[in-house]
């Protein structure tokens, strides 16, 4: 009796945790739990902070307030700390759309674990082009991470 009581509950367990997968799949994991941060905040622009990129506002116009923006480093980046390990699906991106959305070209995706340890990353756009105003990503299956960066390949201001 007692070895089925212990099968209920693995079962109920698992269920558990399939379905609170499901439920997050198409969650903003990053506006609901993230901790942005960036290379640097270019300093005519100090509100263009790491957080305007989840802050759920997805316009592209830098002077609506919802645009980040660093200063014209080598190998800019801007990232996301999820707070916990998560299956992710997709990325989402949103370029800057009023001007200069050129800028984002030549960088590269990755995810990283609680470890910092990179778990999957891709180059983009290393030939030139962009994308406006989004570009969604679809990441191979079971990619868990906690951590996702975005970091261009070469030297100019990045904003998202």
């Amino acid at each position: 009796m007692k070895s089925m009581k212990l099968i209920f509950l693995s079962i109920i367990f698992l269920f558990f945790i399939s379905s609170n997968y499901e439920a997050l799949a198409q969650t903003n994991l990053a506006h609901l739990f993230g901790i942005a941060t960036q290379s640097s905040t270019g300093y005519w622009s100090w509100w263009a902070t790491a957080d305007r990129a989840i802050d759920g506002n997805t316009n592209g116009n830098y002077y609506s307030g919802s645009v980040t923006h660093t200063y014209n480093d080598y190998h800019a980046w801007w990232q996301v700390n999820l707070d916990n390990m998560h299956r992710l699906e997709s990325i989402v991106l949103w370029n800057r759309t009023d001007n200069c959305w050129d800028r984002l070209t030549n960088f590269n995706v990755s995810v990283l674990n609680n470890s910092l340890t990179t778990v999957w990353s891709q180059n983009y756009y290393t030939g030139g082009g962009t994308f406006r105003p989004s570009m969604a990503i679809d990441l191979p299956d079971n990619i868990f991470g906690q951590f996702v960066k975005v970091q261009l390949n070469g030297t100019n201001f990045l904003h998202l």
